[in-house]
């Protein structure tokens, strides 16, 4: 069973979203990535962003994404008393024998 965990804290305005995920540490002597995609009851449609690994194979991945109570491209539009939702996808590949 595959575990992943996902938290965020905000501070200012900026929210750090950090996805642990071993699985997702593809490639181990590389530093791999991984997206999310970030909405709020005013912006459904939300961004996306991309995590990197801290390092090689640690299977953790960080990444930021800034808040503005006024909409603009690329940052999450999201007003006082909204609730915002980090969405990670996990895709896995089988082989059909």
């Amino acid at each position: 069973m595959r575990h992943v965990k996902i938290s965020v804290d905000k501070k200012e305005n900026i929210l750090y979203i950090t996805i642990e995920d071993p699985a997702a540490s593809i490639n181990p002597s590389s530093i791999n990535t991984v997206t999310v995609t970030v909405t709020s009851t005013s912006d459904p449609t939300g961004v996306k962003a991309t995590l990197k690994e801290t390092e090689p194979n640690t299977g953790v991945f960080k990444g930021v994404v800034m808040v503005s109570s006024k909409p603009k491209a690329g940052v999450i539009y999201a007003r006082p008393g909204d609730k915002v939702t980090v969405k990670y996808e996990i895709t896995e590949t089988v082989t059909i024998e």
